[in-house]
């Protein structure tokens, strides 16, 4: 379960992100919409962990994770898409998956792709490898935050 209470987020001194609350329960999906401008990513940022709040509590399954750092938050299961897809164009699919494994605990860490995973981009891409298509670099970068949680 993912608990975000009292979230108050600052660029500078800017205030962005005022007195926000979210509930995400164990295996439920929450869509975040908002016209440009009104803090999707600034929050997205926050609970991947390359913002810090000024206050407020960002709870993963009963433990507080303000402090711990982007790759801990990784291994505990948190992944993000940005708009970008940001994904390595000039890599393979496998390469590019192959990164995203790299979030994994050093002791569950593989060189191979998991099935789950290598299906889920095949069945969805048919293999197309170069030159990425937007469709593919949707699926590759939703694959690679996908591969974070899947052992």
């Amino acid at each position: 379960m993912l608990q975000i209470s009292n979230l108050n987020v600052y660029y500078g001194e800017s205030h962005i992100l005022r007195n926000v609350d979210l509930h995400v329960p164990t295996g439920k999906i929450v869509c975040l919409i908002g016209r440009n401008g009104v803090g999707k990513t600034t929050l997205m940022k926050s609970i991947i962990g390359l913002l810090s709040p000024r206050t407020g509590d960002i709870i993963l399954d009963g433990d507080r994770i303000n402090d711990r750092s982007p790759d801990l938050r990784a291994r505990m299961g948190i992944g993000y898409v940005p708009q970008g897809r940001e994904i390595i164009p000039r890599l393979t699919v496998e390469e590019n998956l192959l990164l995203g494994l790299e979030a994994q605990s050093k002791g569950l860490r593989s060189t191979k792709i998991p099935i789950e995973i290598f299906l889920r981009v095949l069945i969805r891409c048919l293999l197309v490898i170069w030159p990425f298509t937007f469709g593919i670099f949707v699926r590759v970068s939703e694959a690679c935050a996908v591969s974070t949680v899947i052992t």
